[in-house]
């Protein structure tokens, strides 16, 4: 069952990868995410390689969305820095992943310095 839900996500892969390509402004963050939720389930897989590749094409989007609007994009971003630390933590890569969380709480610490009342609960 499992390689059938991969098969669906890869397929809903190409659909969004071929809007992004012909309108990335509109299709960039459903893009990333379809990247993003891929990549877990092949983290899940124990395939790191796979996930290493979609979560870093997720975080190059979710990094330029991030710094066009920074107030919707910021939680996707975070997130994202998150999950692909995780991935190299799996990995005993815990240097690129201490880099990784470092960014995604400086970000949060910022946002948070900026505006309280927004970002208290943020990305717990």
């Amino acid at each position: 069952q499992y390689d059938r839900a991969l098969k669906l996500y890869e397929k809903a892969l190409s659909i969004i990868e071929n809007l992004y390509q012909q309108n990335p402004e509109r299709w960039a963050g459903d893009y990333a995410t379809i990247l993003s939720n891929l990549a877990g389930a092949y983290m899940n897989l124990n395939q790191y390689d796979r996930a290493l590749e979609l979560y870093e094409k997720a975080l190059s989007i979710r990094e330029s969305l991030y710094q066009q609007n920074t107030e919707i994009w910021a939680v996707y971003y975070v997130a994202t820095l998150n999950h692909l630390a995780l991935t190299y933590s799996d990995l005993n890569q815990y240097d690129r992943a201490l880099k990784l969380y470092e960014k995604a709480l400086s970000i949060i610490e910022n946002l948070y310095q900026q505006n309280p009342e927004i970002w208290a609960g943020c990305c717990v």
